[in-house]
């Protein structure tokens, strides 16, 4: 007897999103557990794979994380502990802002000329 809710899997055949850069990758090698990023579609099994590396993933897909950055072994926040959670300055990646795009800067009523900033989108 067939069973009525078991399917074949249903396999991705494009990325679900245009584009992704300009983002900053940190990992600490000594407690290394999981990638950073994990990609699907995939031509494998699971349809995932894993990258530890924006490099990594732009090799597989040039189009994707080409100016994105990545730190190995960096204490990048003034004190996780305390939950003071801002960068410290001698972090190179606090020196790598980007501008917002521009359908991301109209859609969080952004000023046309906003200052470049490191950190995800502001909302206020």
């Amino acid at each position: 007897m067939n069973n009525p809710y078991s399917r074949e899997p249903v396999w991705l055949l494009n990325p679900q999103f245009g584009k992704i850069d300009y983002n900053v990758y940190v990992q600490n090698t000594n407690k290394k557990t999981l990638y950073n990023i994990l990609w699907s579609p995939a031509n494998n099994d699971t349809c995932i794979v894993g990258f530890n590396t924006p490099a990594e993933l732009s090799k597989l897909h040039p189009e994707f994380a080409a100016h994105s950055k990545f730190y190995s072994d960096y204490d990048f926040f003034r004190s996780k502990d305390l939950g003071n959670y801002r960068l410290v300055p001698e972090f190179p990646g606090s020196k790598a802002p980007s501008a917002l795009p521009a359908d991301i800067s109209l859609l969080l009523k952004r000023p046309k000329k906003d200052v470049p900033f490191v950190g995800a989108y502001p909302l206020n």
